[in-house]
C-alpha cells in the first residue's frame, strides 16, 4: 500500500473537497493534504473548503509558519477585494534597467560591438559612457522628467473577508 502527504496528495484532496462541496453544499469540510502555503490553502477555501488543516509543512519547518500562513490568507483576500489588481497574477512584471528613472546603457549598443575591459579598450569604454551621460543630463536639462514608477493607491471596492481562528488549537475559518 503506498501512502502519500504534502504536495503529491494536494490535487487529490483539492478534487475530493470540491466533490463534497457540490455534493453537500454547506456542509463543513476540514481540508488536508498538501498545504503548504497561503496560496494553496486559498485554493482549498475556493474549492469548497470551511477549515484547514496543516501538519507535513509543521513537520517539515516549524510552527510559526501558521502565523505566515495566517497573514499571507489575509494578504491575498485584501487584494482579491481591489479591482485594479483582478488581473494580477501574483508575479511583479519584468522591471527594466534603469538607474534613477534613467536608461541604463548597454555599451554594445552604443559602440557597435563588444569591447574589452582593459588597456586602450578600458578607456575607450569609459569615454563612449562619459559622452552618453553627458548627452542624457544635457537633454533632462532641457526636458521636464516624469516619474516613471509613480505610486498607485488602490482601495478595495469590495469587503474583504476576515480570516478568524477557532478556539480550539487554533485552525483557520473562513
Amino acid at each position: 500500500m503506498f501512502l502519500s502527504t504534502g504536495n503529491a496528495i494536494r490535487p487529490i484532496a483539492l478534487r475530493a473537497v470540491s466533490a463534497i462541496a457540490k455534493a453537500l453544499p454547506g456542509f463543513p469540510i476540514l481540508a488536508t493534504g498538501g498545504i503548504d502555503s497561503a496560496e494553496s490553502g486559498l485554493q482549498f477555501l475556493h474549492a469548497g473548503a470551511s477549515v484547514l488543516q496543516v501538519c507535513s509543512a509543521v513537520q517539515n519547518q516549524d510552527f510559526t509558519l501558521i502565523e505566515d500562513y495566517c497573514l499571507g490568507l489575509k494578504t491575498l483576500l485584501y487584494l482579491k477585494s481591489i479591482e485594479e489588481l483582478q488581473d494580477w497574477d501574483g508575479q511583479s512584471p519584468p522591471t527594466l534597467r534603469h538607474q534613477k528613472g534613467k536608461p541604463v546603457p548597454r555599451l554594445e549598443e552604443l559602440v557597435g560591438k563588444s569591447l574589452p575591459s582593459f588597456g586602450p579598450y578600458l578607456l575607450e569604454k569609459k569615454k563612449v559612457l562619459a559622452d552618453y551621460k553627458k548627452a542624457v543630463r544635457d537633454y533632462v536639462e532641457k526636458t521636464t522628467v516624469v516619474e516613471a514608477n509613480g505610486t498607485r493607491t488602490y482601495t478595495p471596492k469590495r469587503p474583504v473577508p476576515a480570516v478568524k481562528r477557532t478556539p480550539l488549537s487554533s485552525p483557520i475559518v473562513l
